[in-house]
């Protein structure tokens, strides 16, 4: 079964398989009696190296919250729950495509409409979906996020075997509303293959 198109052009939502993350541990500042205890050579050092592992700590945050945001558009994808993966993009999104087969952008209103039914399908055991995500630079503060990699997005058939699974480089940007992450824009670049997949780390 062929993956569902956007006006032919082959244009795949994001969804899918729940993805599994290695966190990186936080990052713990010293006691605060041994700020005291330093030379003011050394109180100097701890001082200049506090503001990085700040920042270390407020990125991790960052990407745990990421990776559940990400879990969740995959799981609406999966259990095929259209209005749950809508409400995963601000309301003014824009969808960028950047292959050699099509270039352009439209609102992200417009490819929802075009992927509706898929998702219809889905719900109702027609047919089924997966999507997996895997990231090569993540950027981003407390409110704003640029997430590059690349998604893994199947087909399976009625039964839930797997038809076809399509590699696609990605970027997103996101910004947090409200204490919500939401995507507003996402691009879809070139095909990829599995090998180029297994370069990333899961």
């Amino acid at each position: 079964m062929a993956p569902r198109k956007l006006s032919g052009k082959g244009i795949e939502p994001f969804g899918g398989a729940t993805k599994s993350y290695t966190m990186k541990s936080p990052l713990f500042l010293l006691p605060f009696l041994l700020v005291f205890s330093l030379t003011p050579t050394h109180a100097r050092d701890y001082e200049e190296a506090t503001p990085i592992r700040v920042q270390a700590t407020l990125d991790t945050g960052r990407v745990a919250a990421l990776n559940a945001f990400w879990d969740r558009l995959s799981q609406t994808v999966q259990t095929g729950d259209f209005e749950g993966y809508a409400a995963l993009y601000h309301q003014d999104a824009v969808l960028v495509i950047v292959n050699a087969g099509r270039s352009g952008s439209m609102p992200i209103t417009q490819a929802l409409a075009s992927w509706k039914q898929g998702f219809e399908d889905t719900r109702s055991g027609k047919t089924g979906a997966q999507v997996a995500f895997r990231f090569s630079k993540r950027l981003g503060d407390a409110t704003t996020a640029h997430e590059t990699g690349m998604f893994a997005y199947s087909v399976l058939n009625a039964e839930g075997a797997v038809q076809q699974v399509v590699y696609v480089n990605m970027q997103a940007l996101l910004v947090k509303k409200e204490g919500r992450w939401l995507i507003t824009m996402e691009l879809q670049g070139a095909p990829a293959s599995e090998a180029d997949w297994n370069a990333l780390k899961p």
